[in-house]
C-alpha cells in the first residue's frame, strides 16, 4: 500500500500509500525530486502559502500562511494565523530575517512594552515541531526536508493550483537531514512542474518533545518565482527579544 496526503476543506487528511521506489524508475524519480529541491532553493525568491496542523496530548492548533520570500539572503514576510490550543486566533504580521522571527499581532498585548512593536524570536537553534516554530516556517526550510530523501515513486500528473505538475511519494532519511533525525516520517509528497521546480509539498511526521509525542502535517504552496519582494527587517530598537517556547507558550494560551 502507499501512503500519502490529501486535502480535505482545510484539513490535511492521511490515506494509505507507499514510501519507497525501486529500480531505474525509482532513481529516476529520486533524481527528479532532489534536483527540484535544489534548484527551487536556488530560485532568487517564491511566494509561499502554508497550512499546519500541530497535535499534542490530543490537542489540536493549526497555523495558516501566505507571504514571499527572498532567498538570499533569506529575507521574507507574511501574515500568519494560528489557530490555539485554547481555542481562540492569533493574526500575526511577521518578518523572517535570517534565523530571526519578527512577529506582531494585537495579540501579543503585555508581551512587549509600550512603544515596541514586534517580538523578536531566535530560530538559529530551534528545539522541535511546536506551534511557535511552524509559524517560522519558510520555503528554504521547507525544502531542505526533501534533502533528506532516499527514494521516491512517480504518482501520475496532476493539476496544483493551475499549474501541471508530476506527483512523487517521497522517502525520507532523517538520518540524512541533521534538522530532521529525530522525527519519524509518516508520509511525504512532492509536485514538480515541467521546469523542474517543487509547486507543493506535503509532509506528515512525529517526534517526542519533553516527554510528549508532537504530530504534524504541512501542506506547502510556492509560486510566482523571481518576482521582487520589498521587505525590510525591523531595526534592534523595533523589537523585544522572548524565546521559542515563550512564544509557544503565548500562541497557545500557556502563563
Amino acid at each position: 500500500m502507499r501512503t500519502g496526503v490529501c486535502v480535505a476543506g482545510s484539513a490535511l487528511v492521511l490515506s494509505p500509500v507507499a514510501l519507497t521506489g525501486c529500480g531505474s524508475s525509482g532513481t529516476r524519480s529520486l533524481e527528479s525530486v532532489t534536483k527540484a529541491a535544489t534548484a527551487t532553493s536556488r530560485q532568487a525568491s517564491e511566494h509561499m502559502t502554508l497550512y499546519a496542523t500541530i497535535t499534542t496530548g490530543g490537542r489540536v492548533a493549526t497555523v495558516k500562511g501566505s507571504g514571499d520570500f527572498r532567498n538570499r539572503p533569506l529575507l521574507g514576510r507574511m501574515t500568519v494565523n494560528a489557530g490555539t490550543f485554547a481555542g481562540g486566533d492569533i493574526t500575526m504580521d511577521e518578518i523572517v530575517s535570517g534565523s530571526v522571527a519578527y512577529l506582531s499581532s494585537d495579540g501579543f498585548f503585555g508581551e512587549v512594552p509600550p512603544g515596541i512593536r514586534w517580538l523578536s524570536v531566535e530560530y538559529a537553534h530551534a528545539r522541535a515541531t511546536s506551534t511557535a516554530s511552524a509559524t517560522s516556517l519558510t520555503p528554504v526550510r521547507c525544502l531542505a526536508q526533501l534533502q533528506g530523501a532516499t527514494g521516491a515513486k512517480k504518482i501520475g500528473e496532476e493539476d496544483v493550483d493551475g499549474v501541471q505538475a508530476t506527483h512523487y511519494s517521497v522517502t525520507v532519511d532523517p538520518a540524512k537531514s541533521s534538522a530532521t533525525a529525530h522525527r519519524t516520517y509518516r508520509s511525504a509528497d512532492v509536485w514538480i512542474d515541467g521546469r523542474g521546480l517543487v509547486r507543493q509539498e506535503m509532509l506528515a511526521y512525529s517526534e517526542r518533545v519533553d516527554g510528549s509525542r508532537v504530530s504534524a502535517s504541512l501542506k506547502i504552496g510556492l509560486g510566482r518565482f523571481g518576482e521582487r519582494v520589498p521587505v525590510q527587517a525591523p531595526s534592534p530598537s523595533e523589537a523585544f527579544a522572548t524565546t521559542e517556547s515563550r512564544l509557544n507558550a503565548i500562541l497557545n494560551g500557556g502563563p
